[in-house]
Order: structure tokens, then sequence, then C-alpha cells
């Protein structure tokens, strides 16, 4: 289930992508390749969480948001 949501999260993003919520999400992409390059596991833990959690706040969903955080 968490997929799905996450899945339409995505979707309403996509839908109202603008060119600040792309550069948000381009700087927590770097930010977890960083950590990967770096093998520094509990970084690349936290950069991918966080990847998750922005793309969760960018959609604008506030309901899927609160649900995905629990």
């Amino acid at each position: 289930m968490r997929g799905k949501f996450e899945a339409l999260c995505l979707r309403y993003l996509r839908e109202q992508l603008s060119e600040e919520s792309e550069q948000t999400l381009r700087r927590a992409l770097k930010q977890l390749k960083r950590a990967v390059d770096k093998k520094d596991e509990d970084s690349a833990f936290d950069a991918d969480m966080n990847i998750h959690q922005t793309i969760w706040r960018l959609s604008n969903r506030e309901l899927l948001e609160r649900h995905l955080k629990t």
C-alpha cells in the first residue's frame, strides 16, 4: 500500500512540477549520490529517506504525506 501512496505522490508532483521543486529534488539526489560515493551508509540512509519525504512534501497532498510519515 505504501508504494501505491508514494506513486500517487510522484504523479501529483509531476503534474505541478516547478523549477524550484525540480531543483529541490536534484539537491536531494546529489546528497544521496555523495553519501553513496563515500560509502557512508548512515548518510546514504538519511539522504534516501530525505528524497522520499521531499517527494511527499512537494506533492502538496497533506493527507498522503501524513499517512506516509506514520
